[in-house]
Order: C-alpha cells, then sequence, then structure tokens
C-alpha cells in the first residue's frame, strides 16, 4: 500500500466493514463529509466533532478513528462508544477544554446498551461477508486468557490508575 489514495481506500474499506456491522446491530450511520482534511491533533477530546471519512450518528461522532503509518505499515485503530463517558474528560486535563457537543453512543442509537458479544460477532460476520467466507476466530491460549485475567485485576484497580 503506497501513497494517501491507498490509505484512503483501507480507512475507506475499514470503515464498510464498521458500517454494515452496526446496521447488523440496527445502527444507521452516515459517513462525515467535511470540506476539509482532518484537524490536526489537540487538547479537545475525539469525539467532539467527526472528520471527514468518519462514521456519525445523527450528526455526531459515533466511531473514532485514526490511522498511523510508518515504513510502509498501516495501523488503523479506534473506539465506539457505548456509553457517553466523555463528560469527565474536562476535569482530568491540565488546561480544561470545553465540550461543544455530546458524541453519539450505541445506548442512543439502540436504547440500550448492546453486550461486548453481540458487537463482536456483527464486527466478525461483516468481516465474513466482506473479506473471508472461511474467517474463524482465533483459538483462545490459556496461558495468555490466565495473564489478561491477572493483569486485568490490576488494571481495573483505582489505585493503580491514580498512582501519580
Amino acid at each position: 500500500m503506497t501513497g494517501d489514495a491507498g490509505l484512503a481506500a483501507e480507512y475507506g474499506r475499514i470503515n464498510r466493514l464498521l458500517g454494515s456491522a452496526l446496521a447488523a446491530l440496527g445502527v444507521g450511520v452516515v459517513v462525515a463529509a467535511p470540506t476539509s482534511r482532518s484537524a490536526p491533533p489537540t487538547a479537545t477530546p475525539c469525539f467532539a466533532e467527526p472528520s471527514r471519512g468518519e462514521l456519525t450518528f445523527h450528526g455526531r461522532k459515533l466511531v473514532g478513528s485514526a490511522q498511523w503509518r510508518h515504513d510502509g505499515a498501516l495501523l488503523q485503530h479506534g473506539s465506539i462508544l457505548v456509553d457517553d463517558d466523555q463528560a469527565s474528560i474536562p476535569s482530568l486535563m491540565r488546561e480544561p477544554v470545553p465540550l461543544s457537543s455530546r458524541p453519539a453512543t450505541l445506548r442512543d442509537a439502540l436504547g440500550r446498551a448492546p453486550v461486548l458479544h453481540e458487537v463482536a460477532e456483527a464486527l466478525f460476520a461483516a468481516v465474513r461477508a466482506q473479506l473471508d467466507p472461511r474467517a474463524l476466530p482465533l483459538a483462545r491460549e490459556e496461558v495468555l486468557v490466565q495473564d489478561a485475567e491477572r493483569l486485568a485485576t490490576r488494571f481495573r484497580d483505582d489505585t493503580w490508575t491514580w498512582r501519580r
């Protein structure tokens, strides 16, 4: 993959997968089309305003998505809010930034919070339908599951999170 055209195509392909999965859950999304290029990073929270190409629900950003590119590799990462937990962001910042609007959430769109398994299944079904009908879930390695459980206990503890 080379150049901005290839990166934009990958971004669009990933958004089509996400849009298909969200539609299967009952959430209709629209691709945001601001007239300018995405703004450079600032202290404003990610979900404050949609950037070009991001997925929105009723004009509010539902999927926060970003790319990191290095030496011909692409990492796409992002978030879909289940509930609106953005209101606490200004109180956690050194220099508070007012929130301009409330982001969209799956709870808003569905009238309930979906369970993780439901969202994962919708995403996996989209991958099967659009990329590889033979795709299979990764096998769980018990050692990794045990490590994850051990680490989750530590990282969910407020004393670890707020230790500074």
